[in-house]
Formats: structure tokens, sequence, C-alpha cells
């Protein structure tokens, strides 16, 4: 599957540059559509079959996003969509899933391992997806916004269920091209939230990937006033790691002070200051 991650990448690429019907997109295409063949024929059992999705989800979903979904329809006629879809047809009947109602869920399966030592720790027991539906976040969504965080004491929770929030919009945006509009009305509500506990307050959340595939990095930017006072790093490489280097620079007055931390899903550290080291 490495090869054919490799030469979905070069595909993709190939297709946006130049719209999908220049010789060397459709030679590339070829070369995919017959490694892709190989794996058709392949007869998994029960359980090689769903390790096999669960390790190479996000190349699978690659597959159909570049030959039938989203930038297939974007960069290519429907005539070419047409013409190579029995091939992909052939390995997601193969694998046994539907395509669109399975990747549907990927950005939550993302978002469930990325935030792992991030926000998320063994001990907070989500009953629901995404995992912000846990009492040490967003709780459940059968609660309504008022009884979740209209006490005082819920500004912590409300804050990091807002975070959590902006994380999953930005993964369910980079995957699936778009939002999805349920999720989007209850971060609107949270939002509001968010404004009236934290006056002047924004957070801008950015999301680094390997080569716009794997999530590896967490930025989160907290401003007052629209100036940074917090800037906090959040590193796992791979992306399903489950320890988690953790940076944060806070400003006041002109000042930066620096700390870091090592967390794991098993333990939220506590922040310790980085000394001598000087800010760009």
């Amino acid at each position: 599957m490495q090869d054919i991650e490799n030469d979905i990448k070069m595909y993709e690429n190939m297709q946006i540059e130049q719209w999908g019907n220049h010789e060397n997109v459709k030679q590339k295409r070829r070369e995919l559509l017959l490694k892709i063949d190989v794996i058709s024929r392949n007869s998994f059992d029960e359980g090689s079959r769903i390790e096999f999705i669960q390790t190479h989800q996000v190349v699978l979903y690659k597959i159909y996003d570049v030959f039938l979904g989203t930038t297939a329809k974007l960069y290519n006629k429907s005539s070419d969509i047409q013409e190579y879809r029995g091939s992909i047809d052939k390995l997601f009947n193969t694998l046994n899933i539907k395509p669109k109602s399975y990747f549907n869920y990927l950005p939550t399966r993302i978002f469930n391992q990325f935030v792992r030592g991030i926000t998320y720790f063994d001990d907070e027991n989500p009953t629901e997806n995404p995992v912000y539906h846990r009492d040490a976040s967003c709780k459940s969504s059968s609660m309504n916004i008022d009884a979740k965080f209209s006490k005082p004491s819920s500004k912590e929770l409300l804050k990091k269920c807002y975070i959590e929030r902006k994380i999953y919009n930005v993964l369910y945006q980079h995957f699936l091209h778009e939002q999805e509009v349920r999720h989007l009305k209850e971060l609107y509500l949270v939002e509001r939230y968010f404004q009236q506990y934290f006056p002047n307050i924004s957070i801008n959340v950015s999301i680094m990937y390997e080569d716009n595939y794997y999530p590896y990095k967490c930025v989160i930017i907290t401003l007052d006033n629209d100036k940074v006072i917090s800037t906090e790093t959040y590193t796992k490489k791979p992306w399903n790691r489950e320890t988690v280097l953790c940076e944060k620079q806070n400003i006041k007055n002109g000042r930066s002070t620096f700390f870091s931390k090592i967390n794991s899903y098993q333990s939220n550290n506590s922040w310790g200051e980085v000394k001598y080291r000087k800010s760009n």
C-alpha cells in the first residue's frame, strides 16, 4: 500500500496542476488502477479485512476521493469517472464497505485518535462519537447547551469543548472538503457561549499534515482583542502515536514565557517552564 499511497499523492497533484486530461495524468491513472486491481483480487478473511481497512483508511479514502469523490469531480469529466468507476467499485466490494457512507465518518475516526494526549485522556470515558461528547468536554448530545454550560464552574469545560469542536471542524473540512451542518450549528452555539464567558478572547486552530494526509501537529492560538497572548503546539508523529510533545508560549506585556511537557493518552502532565529560550 505504500507504493499506492505515494502514487496517489502524485496523481492528486497532477490532477490539480493539469486538470485531469493531460496524457501524463492518464498514464499515472492507468498505473494506479492496475495496482488497485491487484488488491481487489486478494481474498481477505474477516480479521485481516478489518485490520487492512483500519490501517489504510486514509489511503483508501484518498483512492475514493481522487477517482470518484470531490477531487475527481473537480478535475475530471463525468465520462472519465464512469470509465474507471468499475475498478474502484471492485476494490470496495472486495473490502465489503460502502465508501460514501463509510468515509463520512473518517473525520470522526481521525479526530478521536488524533486528540488523544492533546485534549482527551483515557480516564474521561466518552459514551458517544465524536469523543468531545463526554463530561470533561461538550457533554452528552442529549443535553441542551444551557444545561451544559450555564454554571460559572463550566468555563474551562466550555473552553475545551470549543477547542475540540474547532479541531473537528478543521479535520472535517480537510478530508471531506465541506462542513457538517449539525456540527456547524453546535459549533456556533458553543462559540456564542464562549464569547459570553470569555469576552474579547478568540481562539484559532490550525492543523499540519504529513504530505497533506496525516495530521501530526495542532496549533492553538489564543488572542485577546486580536493580540496573541498564547500559542500552544502539540506534535504527534506518527499521527496516531500515544505520546505528544506539548509546547506553549505565553505573551504578556511584550515578554514571552515558554513551557513544555510530554503528554500521553494515559497522563495529562503539568507544564514546566523552559528557561533561557529567546523568542524570535
